[in-house]
C-alpha cells in the first residue's frame, strides 16, 4: 500500500497497533486530601504540598481568608496570611502507571520520529511564543489610589495572568505585568511592593503612591 509509506501515517498505524495491545485504564487518576493552614501571629505560612488546584474548603479564623489578599497557592504549596486559618480542598493527580508510562514514551517517540522524517523543505519555521509573566499573589486583585501626578484618584486591577488594568480620568489604560515585581504602562515602568492593606506603586521617576484593596 502506498500511502504506507508516508512516515507520520505509518508511525500512526503503529502506534494504533500498541494501544489495542494496552489494557483499557485511566491515564490520570485525580485525588483530593484536605489540609489545614494557619497564619499564626497574623505571619505568613506556608504549607507545602504538591497539587493541580485548591479551594478553600472551610474558614477557622475570625480574620478574614481572601484569596489573594489572605490565602493563595501555587504548584507546590499552599500559603495564608493576616490571621487566616482554614482547611483547604487539595486536588492531586496520581499519574500514569508504570506500564501506561513506558507506552506513552514509546508512542510519543514514533510519533517525534515521523515528523522529524518528514520533508525538510514542507517544515514549518518555528514560531517564538512568549508567555507573560505571573504577578505575586499579593499583587492580584482591585485597588484604589491616588495619582501624585494627577492628584485625582485612580483604580487599578491586577489579574492573574499578568494583565494589569488602570482607570485614570475614566479612561481605561492597559499595561502588562513583567519579570519581578514591575509593570509597563505605555511608557512608563512601574514597581510595585507589597504593604499593609495593599501595595505601593514607584514610578521610574521616583514617584510613589499606595493603593488599597478595594472592599
Amino acid at each position: 500500500m502506498p500511502f504506507l509509506k508516508h512516515p507520520l501515517i505509518r508511525a500512526v498505524c503503529i502506534a494504533q497497533s500498541l494501544i489495542l495491545m494496552v489494557p483499557a485504564a485511566p491515564v490520570y487518576a485525580a485525588s483530593t486530601k484536605t489540609i489545614t493552614c494557619d497564619s499564626q501571629d497574623f505571619e505568613r505560612v506556608r504549607c507545602d504540598i504538591s497539587n493541580k488546584s485548591v479551594r478553600l474548603k472551610r474558614q477557622l479564623s475570625a480574620s478574614s481568608c481572601r484569596e489573594g489578599r489572605d490565602w493563595g497557592y501555587d504548584k507546590r504549596g499552599v500559603w495564608v496570611d493576616n490571621g487566616c486559618e482554614a482547611e483547604f480542598e487539595v486536588t492531586q493527580d496520581s499519574g500514569l502507571s508504570g506500564g501506561e508510562a513506558a507506552t506513552a514514551i514509546l508512542i510519543g517517540g514514533l510519533l517525534l520520529g515521523a515528523l522529524a522524517m518528514g520533508d525538510d523543505d514542507k517544515k514549518a519555521p518555528p514560531t517564538a511564543t512568549t508567555s507573560a509573566a505571573t504577578p505575586p499573589n499579593w499583587a492580584v486583585g482591585g485597588f484604589r489610589g491616588r495619582n501624585p501626578s494627577t492628584q485625582k484618584n485612580e483604580e487599578l486591577t491586577v489579574e492573574k495572568n499578568g494583565q494589569v488594568r488602570i482607570i485614570r480620568q475614566g479612561q481605561a489604560l492597559q499595561a502588562q505585568w513583567l519579570n519581578g515585581q514591575q509593570f509597563r504602562l505605555q511608557n512608563e515602568l512601574f514597581r510595585a511592593e507589597r504593604i499593609a492593606g495593599g501595595l505601593r506603586l514607584t514610578h521610574a521617576s521616583g514617584q510613589s503612591s499606595d493603593y488599597f484593596l478595594l472592599d
